[in-house]
C-alpha cells in the first residue's frame, strides 16, 4: 500500500511487466527487451571501465596489505586469503563513496515505480525502495561468496563445494539485498531521480508505440547492456596490462 493508493489514481498508459536497467556515470539505462531508454552504448562501456578500473585500484591497495602480512611472518595462505576479502569489502565501500551507487538507486526506485504502476513522479519516486530482488549485485554476491568459500585452504575440496553451494543457496538473497542497501546503491540526490524519471518517461513512451509483442531472446541479452559493460571491463583491464607493461608496474595479473 502507498499513499497514492488512498487517493485516486489517472489512468496511466499501458506498461511492462518487467524493466532492467544499469547505472551509468551518465544517467540511469533502462529497457524491456525491445525498446530502452536513457544513455546510449558509451555509457554503458564506461559503466564496465570505471568498475574495473575501481577494483584494480583497490586490489593494488589490498595487495600492498598482503606484503605487509608477508613482511611480519603471517602464514602465506592466511595473507591472502585476508587480502581476498579486504579487496571484495574496499572494493564496495569505494562503489558506496562515489556518485554511481545514487544513479544505481535511482535506478531502481524508478524501475519499482513502473512495476508498480506509480506516476514516475519526484514525490512518489523518491519512496519507493532501493533494494530490488532483481538486481545483478544479488548475483555478484552470491558468485563471490560460492568462489571464497569454495577455495578455503583450511578444508578439503569436497567440504569446500559442499559448504560453498550450502552456504550460497541460502542467503545468496538477503545477503545480496544487504550489500544492495549498504555498499551499492544510496539515497539519489534530486537529479539522479530526475535523471531516472527522465529515463523511465522515454520508456514507457517507447513502450506505448511499440508493436507489443515479447523481444527473442537474443535481443533481450543484448539489450541488457551486459556485453556493453564487459567490453568496457575488458578495455581497462587492457589498458592497465599495456600500462603495466610499459611501466613496470604488475597493474593486471
Amino acid at each position: 500500500l502507498t499513499p497514492s493508493d488512498l487517493a485516486g489514481k489517472k489512468p496511466l498508459p499501458p506498461r511492462p511487466a518487467l524493466v532492467g536497467g544499469l547505472a551509468t556515470p551518465f544517467g540511469v539505462y533502462l529497457t524491456t527487451g525491445s525498446v530502452s531508454a536513457g544513455p546510449g552504448p558509451l555509457a554503458l562501456v564506461s559503466t564496465g571501465f570505471f568498475m574495473v578500473v575501481l577494483l584494480l585500484a583497490t586490489s593494488a591497495v589490498t595487495d600492498q596489505f598482503a606484503y605487509w602480512l608477508f613482511a611480519r611472518g603471517v602464514n602465506s595462505e592466511i595473507a591472502l586469503t585476508a587480502s581476498s576479502i579486504a579487496s571484495i569489502w574496499l572494493f564496495f565501500v569505494a562503489m558506496r563513496l562515489v556518485p554511481l551507487s545514487g544513479t544505481h538507486g535511482a535506478e531502481h526506485m524508478v524501475v519499482h515505480a513502473i512495476e508498480r504502476n506509480e506516476p514516475l513522479e519526484p514525490s512518489i519516486v523518491r519512496r519507493m525502495p532501493r533494494v530490488h530482488p532483481r538486481c545483478g549485485t544479488n548475483y555478484g554476491v552470491g558468485l563471490l561468496l560460492f568462489l571464497f568459500l569454495g577455495t578455503l585452504p583450511f578444508l578439503s575440496q569436497e567440504i569446500r563445494l559442499l559448504l560453498a553451494a550450502l552456504v550460497t543457496l541460502s542467503v545468496w538473497r538477503p545477503l545480496g539485498s544487504l550489500v544492495q542497501y549498504w555498499l551499492t546503491t544510496k539515497n539519489p540526490t534530486p537529479a539522479q531521480i530526475e535523471s531516472g524519471i527522465r529515463s523511465g518517461k522515454e520508456l514507457l513512451e517507447k513502450f506505448a508505440h511499440s508493436p507489443g509483442r515479447p523481444a527473442p531472446f537474443l535481443q533481450r541479452l543484448a539489450s541488457s547492456g551486459l556485453f556493453h559493460v564487459m567490453a568496457g571491463g575488458w578495455l581497462a583491464a587492457g589498458l592497465g596490462y599495456w600500462i603495466g607493461k610499459l611501466t613496470g608496474i604488475p597493474i593486471v595479473r
